[in-house]
């Protein structure tokens, strides 16, 4: 049982630690560039996480071989989809440098951007695929590293080089060399190399309904700050993505980590047919998620006040960010009781019902994101998000609970 405390621990450090270097510098970022540029750089930050979302499946599937699969054949699976990964932003890069000539986007911006986002997606791949090899302290202290370093190589790029162009160059710098010493790592933990056939064909396979899973996900998650940039103004979104990613701390410390320690579990007790011991972790996750949304709204009413107005100053900003998050950090906590029905599809392979579900919601979350943004009505957004959230874990757990019933009958 310590055994298993300690490796919660370590994900939880790692998450903790990647919360508390956003909360750091994100005020630093918004100081050095002011409220216009700052919501530009907002835009970049949103983009990267979309990205790390649209990992075209591979992050899951990774996970998945890790669990199920031996040593050398997890090794080579990964292997193969980093290898897969590379090509495909390849020819991403490729078109983004034709867009960027046509449509006159500066490069210095556009191409240190894909770059920066391959090694952020190749990293979070990595870090899926130890996890599910339970080499937790490696996969936690590299996402630590990785998160720390990058935030400070973002704010020496801003002061040493120029505004935006110079974050950006900063954060892919300090990024590439966490993703070095990873990959590394990786390769050294095997040391008998073994042929195996190409599974390019079978892992686009398997990948093609998960990126429209990752896809839709990503995008009503994301786009709604380019939305609100365009139609409202990119001073909106300052204030908008500041609420947003302080109201997303207790899903990224607490909802994301216990997700991702219970996920292989639960991976390998339906591949055993084990029904107790899928119910019995079943329940556990649950519960654990009970306790840290009394605790979260508790935390949250008592000193979301004092924290705001330390963490942005007495600001006009500081007030907006505190009247969107009082609202917005329902959405978070009810996003996390989503999880269970999630992995449980994950585990069953249940893809094509996730992807159903995810691209409808989407299509019609984000075409009522525009309609808002036409007319000025962020609350209405906030409400919307609320609501998407409510029907995403509602239908998530119901089919939950029918691949439950399924596997005992």
């Amino acid at each position: 049982m310590s055994h298993s405390y300690s490796r919660i621990g370590l994900i939880l450090l790692s998450k903790v630690g990647g919360i508390l270097a956003t909360l750091i510098f994100l005020p630093e970022y918004q100081r050095l560039l002011g409220d216009k540029l700052f919501g530009l750089v907002a835009i970049i930050l949103s983009v990267q996480a979309f990205a790390l979302v649209v990992d075209f499946g591979f992050s899951t599937l990774v996970n998945r071989a890790a669990s199920v699969k031996s040593k050398a054949e997890g090794h080579h699976y990964w292997s193969s989809v980093q290898k897969l990964l590379f090509f495909l932003y390849v020819l991403i890069l490729f078109i983004v440098i034709i867009i960027s000539h046509y449509l006159s986007w500066n490069y210095k911006i556009t191409v240190p951007v894909v770059l920066l986002i391959y090694l952020l997606v190749s990293h979070n791949i990595s870090s899926f695929y130890l996890l599910g090899k339970e080499e937790i302290t490696l996969s936690s202290l590299s996402l630590l590293a990785s998160a720390f370093f990058r935030s400070i190589g973002g704010v020496i790029g801003i002061l040493y080089f120029s505004g935006v162009e110079g974050f950006i160059f900063g954060q892919l710098i300090a990024t590439f060399f966490v993703w070095l010493w990873v990959n590394i790592k990786i390769y050294q933990q095997v040391a008998v190399k073994i042929q195996y056939k190409s599974e390019y064909i079978n892992i686009l396979g398997h990948s093609k309904v998960l990126m429209f899973v990752g896809v839709a996900g990503a995008a009503v998650l994301q786009f709604d700050k380019f939305i609100i940039g365009y139609f409202i103004s990119l001073e909106t979104v300052s204030a908008y993505f500041l609420a947003m990613t302080l109201c997303s701390v207790p899903l990224a410390i607490f909802g994301t980590p216990i997700f991702q320690y219970f996920q292989p579990l639960i991976t390998k007790a339906y591949h055993s047919r084990d029904i107790r011991k899928v119910v019995t972790l079943s329940k556990l996750f649950n519960y654990c998620l009970v306790c840290i949304f009394m605790g979260c709204i508790i935390g949250y009413h008592l000193f979301s006040e004092w924290f705001i107005f330390v963490w942005l100053g007495s600001t006009e900003t500081a007030v907006q960010v505190k009247e969107y998050s009082d609202l917005m950090i329902y959405a978070y906590l009810v996003a996390m009781f989503g999880y269970w029905g999630f992995m449980l599809m994950n585990a069953y392979e249940d893809y094509r019902f996730q992807s159903i579900m995810s691209i409808s919601l989407s299509v019609i979350v984000i075409s009522l994101v525009v309609y808002f943004s036409i007319n000025q009505e962020v609350w209405s957004i906030i409400y919307l998000y609320i609501t998407y959230h409510s029907l995403s874990m509602l239908i998530g757990n119901i089919r939950g609970i029918n691949i439950v019933k399924k596997l005992k009958g």
